[in-house]
């Protein structure tokens, strides 16, 4: 029940190994939230500590590997940000560098980025709705090129919520102005995630 636990594949899929990582971590009451992102050069695995009364912490972990999941360097803590507390968070990376959407409430997000892959990381935007509206579902994607999000937006003009995009060229500094994806037939727009191949194609899914 308190264990981290990680399991990779090298023949697509054909057969797992499993790691377990309880004694690397040292968080004896467990881990949550856990993400896995990789490129082509490291495996990235993220994660939030349980305290001691089974509480999830408000600081978030990451460990790098950079043989495939074979073996992982130490978790590094991501310094001066606050974890909200069951949001689900978006994390990408390409190299050294992640990219991480902290969720700050329902109407801003913080873009926090690590250019030496988790050691230290440095926010580089904040964005902020009007008190009017509200957003969800804010995932990201990263492409050579640029760094892409989608997200979903209730407000007086759009009552149901509908999925957005936007995209920045400078690692989330800033933002082209952004596209609505859905059809505003009134039906609610939830849960849009979004990948993106290296070639600059995107793929978005949502839910209505």
């Amino acid at each position: 029940q308190n264990k981290l636990l990680f399991a990779r594949s090298t023949n697509f899929g054909e057969t797992f190994e499993l790691k377990d990582f309880t004694d690397k971590v040292q968080f004896p009451r467990g881990t949550a939230g856990h993400m896995v992102v990789t490129d082509r050069k490291y495996v990235y695995l993220f994660f939030i500590p349980f305290d001691s009364q089974r509480v999830a912490q408000e600081r978030a972990y990451i460990m790098r590997s950079s043989n495939h999941g074979e073996t992982f360097d130490s978790a590094h803590v991501i310094n001066n940000i606050k974890i909200k507390a069951g949001s689900r968070h978006s994390i990408v990376a390409k190299g050294d560098t992640i990219v991480f959407v902290q969720i700050v409430d329902s109407y801003t997000n913080n873009i926090v980025v690590s250019k030496n892959g988790g050691k230290t990381w440095k926010k580089v935007k904040t964005i902020k709705e009007r008190k009017t509206e509200i957003l969800w579902s804010r995932n990201i994607a990263i492409s050579e090129k640029a760094l892409h999000m989608v997200f979903m937006r209730a407000s007086r003009k759009y009552p149901g919520g509908e999925t957005f995009y936007r995209r920045s060229f400078n690692l989330g500094k800033s933002w082209k102005s952004e596209k609505l994806l859905t059809d505003r037939d009134g039906n609610s727009s939830f849960d849009a995630v979004i990948s993106a191949s290296q070639k600059g194609e995107l793929y978005v899914a949502w839910r209505e």
